[in-house]
């Protein structure tokens, strides 16, 4: 006989930095096919257009406001992904509570809050295990490092990660 499990609000374990919170709600031991995820996103956070070759993802805007993309452009820039744009017209959008993103294998991706206040967001992501260890190892290095040396820490853990970083990950002036 199987047993469920029941997550009520502030359960789960987290990982703080300044820019974002991720609190755990579905992980490995307990999950067959997806981890569930909740971010909390700071103001001025931009996650960096990137893709993953061996995870899918979906994301649900649950408060506030993201900006946010899912298609490859018809040229791909390291300076910012504000202006891409597929080659069937779709550019990045002003995502609201209430919006999902489908993010499958190989399709860059990003958001980015640019507004006074956190968005919080819905992360699920198979396979399991993956989300997890990335979220843990980026809260490692914006909490234990000095600012000079997240661009250079955060490229290389990305790429141990299935991350393929395409624009940077910016983190929110001090």
């Amino acid at each position: 006989m199987s047993t469920g499990r029941i997550i009520l609000p502030g359960e789960g374990r987290s990982v703080s930095t300044p820019t974002f919170q991720a609190t755990f709600l579905v992980t490995g031991p307990e999950a067959h096919h997806a981890s569930i995820v909740e971010n909390l996103i700071a103001p001025g956070l931009d996650v960096g257009a990137h893709l993953h070759n061996g995870t899918d993802e979906c994301f649900y805007v649950l408060d506030g406001e993201l900006e946010l993309f899912a298609f490859e452009p018809t040229r791909r820039t390291a300076d910012g992904w504000d202006e891409w744009e597929s080659a069937d017209g779709r550019r990045p959008v002003r995502a609201e509570a209430g919006t999902c993103a489908i993010i499958p294998r190989g399709c860059p991706h990003a958001f980015r809050n640019t507004t006074r206040a956190p968005a919080r967001l819905l992360t699920i992501a198979s396979p399991v295990g993956a989300l997890e260890s990335y979220l843990e190892a980026m809260a490692e290095i914006l909490t234990t490092r000095p600012p000079s040396e997240h661009r250079e820490a955060i490229a290389r853990m990305r790429a141990a990660y299935d991350t393929h970083q395409i624009t940077l990950f910016k983190t929110p002036p001090p």
